[in-house]
């Protein structure tokens, strides 16, 4: 008995040494890589190895996916940054180059022209000669219409040429002229939607587009109702009309009504836009207001006119000064009255 388990503690001490040898062949088979990789033997298993480096493939595809991601996250917001900060350097830029707005010169403003380019044809350019009601008055005065682009409604010639209202770049020019003019707040000339002057075409859906250059340029907008038919206080409930003192440079519309000279008012190379300035300021006011921007059919426009020759017409011009001589007047007398309604406060 006792023989009998001797000899089986031998058999169980070998099979102990032979296992343990067994393991020990094994860790010696195991990859370098393994030693904080894979489980202990994993080489020895093929397929879960395979599967193993297909996850680990996975894996830093996914590690790549995620930094390409990032890259792209970083590289958008990179790009709107310095969107941001190039619009914001041509803010400031354009901030830089004009004049401050001064919020109390208000000037009208028209936008019922326009071209073939923009609209399909001529329109406000090609206005008609207005008769005069007494027709012994009207018979020794031409008839018909003018006939754009050389011959149009007006004395002087617009520097833009005969643009369209529409055109983006001329709505552009316009506020920037204006803001280099001191003005502060545009009134806009406006009927309501679907409705236009005699001689126009509705421009209420131009109202977006003149808000959002307006705003570009720090320019504020006010609206002069036109008068239409069937206006009345029901009509009018929501919108609301400011009645102020008016300054001009002057007056002539005879290109579209020929027997009106008399109500011609010269400018006189400016001296009469300044007197007009003057006179205002004498009675301190809150608020002066300009007629106008662009109101070429009745000669009271400051835009930039150029002199301008055709078979038939020769238009009037602002010599012998520049083009933008109107702005620049109005540029001086909205810094003198700004610096006036300080003394007045004080």
């Amino acid at each position: 008995m006792a023989r009998f388990r001797r000899r089986t503690c031998i058999i169980l001490l070998l099979f102990i040494l032979f296992i343990c040898s067994i393991m020990m062949a094994l860790k010696t088979l195991r990859p370098d890589r393994a030693g904080f990789g894979d489980p202990f033997g994993l080489g020895l298993l093929p397929e879960l190895q395979q599967r193993t480096v297909l996850l680990d493939s996975k894996q830093n595809s996914l590690n790549r996916a995620q930094g390409d991601t990032v890259t792209r996250v970083s590289n958008l917001h990179s790009i709107a940054v310095n969107t941001m900060k190039a619009s914001m350097s041509s803010v400031k830029k354009l901030e830089e180059e004009l004049s401050s707005p001064n919020y109390n010169f208000h000037i009208f403003y028209y936008t019922w022209y326009g071209n073939p380019q923009f609209d399909g044809k001529y329109i406000h350019w090609n206005h008609p000669l207005l008769q005069h009601w007494d027709p012994k008055i009207a018979n020794n005065y031409p008839k018909g219409r003018h006939n754009p682009p050389e011959d149009i409604g007006a004395n002087f010639y617009p520097e833009l040429g005969s643009y369209s209202s529409k055109d983006p770049t001329v709505i552009e020019a316009h506020m920037k002229q204006m803001r280099s003019a001191s003005t502060g707040v545009i009134v806009l000339s406006w009927y309501p939607p679907g409705m236009a002057d005699e001689n126009g075409e509705p421009t209420d859906d131009l109202v977006p587009v003149v808000l959002d250059y307006a705003h570009k340029y720090n320019l504020k907008v006010t609206f002069h109702i036109e008068p239409y038919k069937d206006r009345d206080d029901r009509s009018m409930y929501h919108n609301v009309k400011y009645i102020i003192d008016n300054v001009g440079p002057g007056y002539i519309d005879t290109s579209i009504r020929p027997w009106n000279n008399h109500n011609t008012r010269n400018r006189v190379n400016g001296k009469y836009y300044e007197t007009a300035f003057s006179a205002a300021l004498l009675v301190r006011p809150e608020i002066i207001s300009i007629t106008s921007f662009n109101e070429w059919h009745e000669g009271t426009q400051i835009e930039k006119a150029v002199p301008k020759r055709t078979g038939q017409v020769v238009y009037l011009d602002y010599k012998p000064h520049k083009p933008n001589v109107y702005l620049e007047l109005t540029q001086k007398w909205s810094e003198k009255y700004r610096k006036e309604q300080e003394q007045w406060l004080m």
